[in-house]
C-alpha cells in the first residue's frame, strides 16, 4: 500500500476508536444533561483533527471548527448565532412534526423499559411520562394508538411521524451496544430531556 494511502487509513482507524471510546464517557453526577453535548463536541473535533492530518485545505474545515467553537460557548453559557434557537411559533409545521416525532419517542421508551427493564407496563408508563412531562394516561392512549394506528375507516389514529420515530427507535436500540436503560436516557438527550433517575 502506498504510504500516504496507509497513513491516511491508520488515522480512519483512530477516528473511529475515538468515536468508538465516546462511548464510555459518563455522566459528571448533577451534569447529566451535559453528556450529550460533550459527546458531539468530543466527536466533532476528533473528526476536524483528522480531516487536518490527512492534509484537507483549512477553509474546507472552517464550518465544522465554527460549529465547533458554537459548542464551546454553549458549555459556557455564552450566545452563538450558530446555536441561538430560531423562533418558531405555537403550531408551525415543523413545530408539529417535532411533537409527533416525540410521541413516537415516548411510546419506544416505555416499551424499551417494559420489555428490557424489568418493568410492568404502569411503572414503564409512569417514568416515562414523568421524564417528558406527559400526562400518564395521555401517553398510555398516545402508545395505543401508535402500536396499532390503522383503522377500519377515517384518518389513522396516529400520525406517520410518530410512528416513523417509535420503530426508528426501536431499531436503534438493536443497532447500538447500550444497556437499555442508559439508552433510553441517550434518547431522552436527543430532545433536551434530562437523564431519569431511575430506581
Amino acid at each position: 500500500m502506498d504510504e500516504t494511502l496507509l497513513r491516511m487509513h491508520e488515522r480512519l482507524v483512530d477516528l473511529c476508536n475515538d468515536l468508538i471510546g465516546l462511548q464510555g464517557l459518563c455522566a459528571v453526577t448533577g451534569y447529566e444533561e451535559e453528556l450529550g453535548r460533550e459527546r458531539a463536541s468530543a466527536a466533532l473535533n476528533a473528526v476536524i483533527s483528522y480531516l487536518r492530518d490527512i492534509g484537507m485545505e483549512s477553509s474546507w474545515r472552517e464550518p465544522l471548527l465554527e460549529l465547533s467553537a458554537a459548542l464551546d460557548d454553549a458549555k459556557c453559557g455564552r450566545v452563538n448565532p450558530i446555536t441561538k434557537p430560531a423562533p418558531m411559533p405555537p403550531g408551525t409545521p415543523n413545530k408539529l412534526v417535532l411533537a409527533r416525532a416525540d410521541d413516537g419517542m415516548a411510546a419506544a421508551a416505555v416499551d424499551i423499559l417494559h420489555m428490557h427493564c424489568d418493568m410492568t407496563t404502569d411503572e414503564a408508563l409512569s417514568a416515562a411520562a414523568s421524564a417528558l412531562g406527559y400526562k400518564k394516561e395521555t401517553l398510555r392512549q398516545i402508545r395505543k394508538n401508535i402500536r396499532s394506528p390503522k383503522t377500519k375507516k377515517g384518518s389513522p389514529k396516529a400520525s406517520k411521524e410518530a410512528v416513523a420515530a417509535y420503530q426508528y427507535w426501536l431499531d436503534e436500540l438493536r443497532r447500538r451496544s447500550l444497556p437499555p436503560r442508559q439508552f433510553v436516557d441517550a434518547m431522552f438527550a436527543t430532545r433536551g430531556f434530562k437523564a431519569h433517575p431511575w430506581k
